[in-house]
């Protein structure tokens, strides 16, 4: 089975050599998902896909 976690800071305490972010959010929150990704630190690549954020500015 797949374990659950219900942030990003609990499950980067549980699997802290994941290094690889995919962040299926919704739009609404995908940005504060994101955010507190970057804040933890330790992902080398992050994935977003989420209907409504432009791919680039």
């Amino acid at each position: 089975m797949i374990p659950l976690f219900k942030t990003t800071a609990s499950a980067k305490k549980a699997q802290p050599q994941a290094d690889v972010l995919l962040n299926f959010a919704s739009f609404r929150t995908a940005y504060d998902v994101t955010m507190e990704a970057l804040e933890i630190g330790g992902f080398s690549s992050i994935m977003i896909t989420a209907e409504g954020i432009p791919e680039r500015v």
